[in-house]
């Protein structure tokens, strides 16, 4: 295939993936400026943008745009119509062991994840940590220390950690995609620049999983 073709090709998918990107953030700011509503009026709305053919890229921008509630969760199931997570067996059977009081939800992406299973173990060795084991292991790497602002939710089994943002447990439009992006970096490099550092993985956690 001629290489100008090729890369013409690569040209148009970064464009049409900026063009996205654009829309996301447009819509964010009249989020935030409450063009959408605020309260039971703002849940009534579901924001996301559109892609043609249908692909995953759609579920991430509507769990990066919209609150949790009943409007986002039936589109996930009757539009968006991709596999959801299943409660993992393993991460299940150590939660049901703990006895001491479990860790909240260390960001919006993390709550919604722990509603569906406590953690999550794949088979290439990644572990996403739930609420019995997240506070354990950032304070055996000493995250809070290090890298003040940013969570460590799991790690690849190799010596390398996943780390989002510490954002809290209430969705807001202004933290923006920020607050989705996970990166994965070094136990031993930790530091408060994480996405500088850091290797970009995903900005849709969830999704990312589902396809792993």
């Amino acid at each position: 295939m001629d290489r100008d073709i090729i890369s013409k090709d690569a040209q148009l998918v970064v464009a049409h993936a900026n063009h996205l990107a654009t829309l996301e953030e447009a819509l964010r700011i009249l989020d935030i400026d409450g063009f959408f509503g605020t309260g039971a009026d703002r849940e009534s709305v579901l924001l996301t943008v559109e892609v043609t053919p249908p692909d995953h890229m759609n579920v991430g921008f509507a769990r990066r745009l919209n609150p949790d509630g009943p409007l986002l969760d039936e589109w996930l199931t009757t539009v968006a119509e991709l596999p959801l997570l299943d409660p993992d067996p393993v991460a299940t059977a150590e939660l049901a062991e703990v006895s001491e009081p479990l860790a909240p939800p260390p960001n919006v992406t993390m709550a919604r994840l722990w509603r569906r299973t406590p953690g999550l173990y794949l088979l290439d060795g990644t572990a996403i940590y739930g609420p019995h084991s997240i506070r354990e292991r950032n304070e055996t790497y000493e995250a809070a220390e290090y890298c003040p602002e940013w969570v460590l939710i799991g790690d690849d089994g190799g010596g390398r950690g996943y780390l989002m943002r510490a954002t809290g447990n209430v969705f807001d439009p202004a933290q923006g995609g920020d607050a989705s992006d996970v990166y994965l970096v070094d136990h031993g490099a930790l530091t408060e620049h994480i996405e500088k550092v850091g290797e970009f993985v995903t900005g849709d956690l969830l999704g990312w999983l589902v396809r792993e």
